[in-house]
């Protein structure tokens, strides 16, 4: 009777073992197949992620920061980019207001076009024709040339900067276009020799004095020099240039050249140098005779004033200067 129960005890043991490492089997052969398809899910989804980044990079450049003028920061949902980097898509909508030679700025300017939307909130703006600007106009009305920089003796008129930015310059007050008149003598009273005349042999290439002179310089830089320089000055010339900046700047003043009539240490023909207006106390400097040159002035004020004057005989060539803003 012992041995029957003993026995099976032994079998009851013997089942229960099969069992418990029958269903350890299962589970180990379960979670094999679901790790393997875990692992292949993984690869695949990897797959697909990259696939995706190939394409989602071309739009999404990772950068420390997104050019405002060019580039919006979108959301990295899918992770792309580094934590310190910003995924940063260009703006189709500025590269076509480039395309049309608009400019993307917040505000547009007067006389700009407001042509749509560009990144970042900022507007396409384009610039308008030159010829359809009220300042083009009143430039014109004054015998004016839109240009980036006046030429020498060209008066900066104030007007602008417009048509991208363009200054508005006049012509000298004294333009010596007209044709040599060849002489074998010296030049009359009223007229002045051109050093670079079109006379043959040994003629002389004989010009009109100019009845006017000087000018007024409103531009942030400009360039002026005395009548028909290089060649010498006429007689009883007496010119006034003003150079006016914007109010609160002041004005750098450099004659490259001076060479002025002087006797015996008196000087017969004269350029007087003011700071902002013509009195006593305002006068800088009288320039000596020269030849001479880099003597430099500077303002106190937004204006300056140059005055040329020449007596009644003896004409040497004169003067160039240049002048430029300081902040």
């Amino acid at each position: 009777m012992k041995f029957v129960f003993v026995f099976f005890i032994v079998c009851a043991a013997v089942v229960t073992f099969h069992q418990v490492e029958g269903k350890q089997k299962g589970r180990k052969d379960e979670e094999v197949r679901h790790g393997k398809y875990d692992r292949k899910e993984r690869v695949n989804k990897h797959k697909r992620m990259y696939r995706h980044k190939e394409v989602y990079d071309k739009d999404c450049n990772c950068k420390v920061e997104c050019d405002s003028e060019k580039e919006r920061e979108d959301e990295d949902e899918d992770g792309l980019c580094c934590k310190t980097m910003k995924c940063c898509k260009t703006c189709n909508d500025t590269l076509q207001c480039k395309g049309g030679d608009g400019i993307c700025k917040q505000t547009c300017g007067v006389n700009e076009e407001d042509t749509g939307p560009c990144c970042n909130s900022n507007r396409c703006c384009q610039p308008p024709a030159c010829n359809e600007t009220l300042q083009y106009a009143q430039c014109k009305a004054r015998n004016g040339e839109s240009k980036p920089l006046c030429d020498v003796n060209e008066q900066d008129t104030g007007i602008g900067p417009f048509c991208n930015d363009n200054r508005c310059c006049e012509p000298p007050t004294c333009i010596a276009k007209k044709d040599c008149i060849c002489k074998k003598t010296s030049c009359n009273s009223n007229e002045y020799e051109e050093n670079i005349g079109t006379c043959s042999g040994s003629d002389t290439c004989c010009k009109p004095c100019c009845l006017t002179c000087g000018g007024t310089f409103n531009g942030p830089v400009g360039s002026f020099t005395s009548p028909n320089y290089p060649s010498d000055y006429c007689n009883n010339q007496n010119c006034y240039y003003i150079i006016t900046v914007e109010e609160g700047s002041k004005i750098m003043l450099n004659f490259t050249n001076v060479h002025l009539e002087i006797s015996n240490g008196v000087a017969y023909d004269l350029v007087k140098v003011y700071d902002g207006e013509i009195t006593i106390e305002a006068l800088l400097d009288t320039l000596p005779g020269g030849p001479t040159g880099g003597i430099e002035f500077n303002s106190t004020s937004n204006k300056m004033i140059i005055h040329f004057e020449s007596d009644g005989s003896t004409t040497f060539p004169g003067f160039s200067a240049i002048y430029k803003t300081l902040q």
